[in-house]
């Protein structure tokens, strides 16, 4: 037989077959980039894990865990009927990410550690699934790890392994882009174990964030523009998934949510869906502008012209590089649809205080390490990147103390760009600490001058002055203010009922706001409880009293001392003396003094 020339060149070249063999892949190997990645993170956060709440959503998520884990063997029941930053009800429904915050409270019985420990391993998983997803997608292995580790250490997502709710955008990540794997698995193999396992991960990444109802765009693209398959051999059956799970989800979401807690502005119809997308247009841009020039990084960013502008200069770098054929035009818009898709569901929500938070780009701008991996250079060229990778891990690792505690992240906030709720929350927890009540109106007062109708702020400031300075007129006075702003605030009504019912003794105006605070809410458990001792109390109306501690008890028995102690003593009065002996003998074990000392002298003989 004749030997071919590829024969001959192998027989005079071993050493290289040799390398190529052996010593190159091993770098790429699937546990060496894991572990690369996994030291890498190590390395610069784990100084963080004593890192505190820094009383943003995590303060009260914890409050909302603590009650939740009361019935550990229900946590599946709590998890879908539930969620985890407002407890029942709220505009949000997220069963998978309540389930892993309940069940990291109940491992690590509340400490923070283990949360910051599943957040780095979240992270870890979700860099390595975009490694082995630019190796699936048949990107340069040298290309796909440089730009992994970018993506690791990059201090824009320093947030994700230090704020402890930003674990649903980890969660969504590696779930969406494991079902994304899946489907290419799918597409090219066409074998039923990886549809089954497509479907199974998108919706469980559909049931973490309401993100993943645009995920099977990116699918149909890939399916037809990438792959170039036949679309009736791959998107038939996947088609009938991604249509009927989303609808079901909704159907199931509308169920569990409370519409009337969700903000005027944040109702989805035509005019706020537009107003909204108008006002956040700039974080389209902003967004790539600090993911290529990571400078002044604000967890809670206002709006800048001078980044919205150099979001733009990188956006038309890409189209030009397309334009001249440096990079493939299908690479182009496959990944303009990715960032577009993803960034657009932050864009139909305003937050009236701060214009975004530098966490939701994570998912978004995976979308510009395909753009950057599919520009035309050798990897002779494209090694410099690995220059960059210490860099931004050197600023990543003095980032994480920005979080270390809430002082340190408002403050931070505060120094690089005031935003309204930074002055808002510092104020908050400082309040609570009972620390320097001077400084607390002052950050109040600040964040009011910032914005005028800050009905938080207002809320807030009319609570200092009624409990702390004793200064019941300006308390009203704010109130009143807040409500105006924000005239289906809850909160507010059912403080002004409390201050008339306790200040000016007016019961008839009290009950007039408590009962709109529990129509505002109507899972308003402390607007019930204290509505109930008002009609007890004053009103001398038990049945009326008795039906309000009832309902409380209906919707918070974890932890619900009052309302047992009040229904168990409407029950006594009434001559029910077993009723009211079960209900003290539970208020007494949460702690209420009075329903003990009642459950001794009465029950216990």
């Amino acid at each position: 037989m004749k030997q071919t020339n590829k024969d001959k060149i192998i027989k005079k070249k071993p050493s290289q077959q040799k390398v190529k063999a052996v010593s190159k892949p091993f770098i790429y190997k699937p546990l060496v980039v894991f572990s690369i990645l996994f030291i890498v993170s190590l390395i610069i956060y784990s100084g963080g894990f004593s890192n505190k709440i820094v009383f943003l959503d995590d303060d009260m998520m914890f409050d909302n865990l603590k009650l939740l884990y009361q019935k550990p063997f229900s946590i599946i029941h709590e998890s879908y009927t539930r969620d985890a930053m407002i407890g029942i009800g709220g505009d949000l429904y997220r069963p998978v990410q309540t389930f892993a915050l309940i069940f990291l409270y109940g491992l690590g019985d509340g400490n923070m550690l283990y949360f910051h420990l599943m957040q780095l391993l979240l992270h870890v998983v979700g860099c390595y699934l975009i490694y082995f997803l630019l190796v699936t997608l048949n990107f340069d292995k040298n290309k796909a790890l440089v730009l992994t580790l970018i993506y690791t250490v990059h201090p824009l997502f320093a947030p994700l392994v230090c704020f402890v709710p930003a674990i649903g955008d980890q969660l969504l990540l590696v779930l969406g882009i494991a079902s994304f794997l899946s489907f290419i698995y799918f597409t090219r193999t066409k074998k039923t174990v990886f549809l089954v396992l497509h479907i199974l991960l998108f919706l469980l990444a559909l049931l973490t964030k309401e993100t993943a109802l645009v995920f099977p765009a990116v699918f149909i693209f890939f399916a037809l523009f990438i792959e170039n398959s036949k679309p009736y051999k791959v998107l038939l059956l996947p088609l009938i998934f991604w249509i009927a799970l989303p609808l079901l989800f909704i159907i199931v979401r509308q169920h569990f949510i409370l519409p009337e807690l969700v903000a005027p502005h944040n109702v989805l119809n035509f005019k706020n869906i537009s107003t909204n997308f108008s006002y956040n247009t700039p974080s389209f841009f902003e967004f790539i502008a600090k993911f290529f020039i990571p400078y002044k990084l604000s967890f809670l960013a206002p709006f800048s012209s001078v980044r919205t502008l150099m979001g733009l200069v990188f956006i038309v770098v890409f189209i030009v590089l397309a334009v001249l054929k440096k990079l493939d035009y299908k690479w182009f818009f496959f990944s303009l649809l990715w960032y577009s898709v993803f960034i657009l569901p932050p864009m139909l929500y305003r937050n009236p205080v701060f214009d975004y938070g530098e966490h939701r780009g994570f998912l978004p701008l995976v979308s510009f390490l395909f753009l950057v991996a599919a520009v035309k250079q050798t990897n002779k060229y494209f090694g410099f990147l690995y220059i960059i990778v210490p860099v931004l891990a050197f600023i990543s690792f003095n980032r994480k103390a920005d979080f270390k505690d809430p002082m340190a992240f408002y403050t931070g906030i505060i120094d690089n760009d005031p935003v309204p709720i930074a002055y808002l929350n510092r104020g908050a927890y400082n309040q609570k600490q009972k620390k320097d009540l001077k400084s607390v109106l002052d950050d109040y007062n600040n964040a009011i001058a910032l914005k005028k109708d800050y009905a938080t702020a207002l809320y807030n400031r009319a609570i200092l002055k009624s409990e702390d300075l004793k200064d019941i007129e300006g308390a009203f006075s704010d109130l009143k203010a807040a409500i105006e702003s924000k005239p289906n605030y809850a909160d507010a009504y059912y403080h002004r009922g409390y201050l008339e019912l306790t200040a000016l003794k007016d019961t008839k105006k009290a009950l007039a706001d408590m009962d709109s605070a529990i129509v505002l809410n109507p899972n308003y458990v402390l607007a019930y409880n204290n509505r109930g001792i008002l009609k007890m109390s004053y009103l001398n109306d038990t049945i009326g009293a008795f039906n309000d501690f009832d309902k409380s008890v209906s919707l918070q028995s974890q932890y619900n001392p009052t309302a047992f102690f009040y229904r168990g003593l409407i029950s006594y009065n009434n001559k029910d003396l077993a009723k009211a002996c079960g209900d003290w003998n539970i208020a007494q074990q949460q702690g209420h003094k009075q329903a003990y000392d009642l459950y001794t002298s009465y029950c216990s003989k």
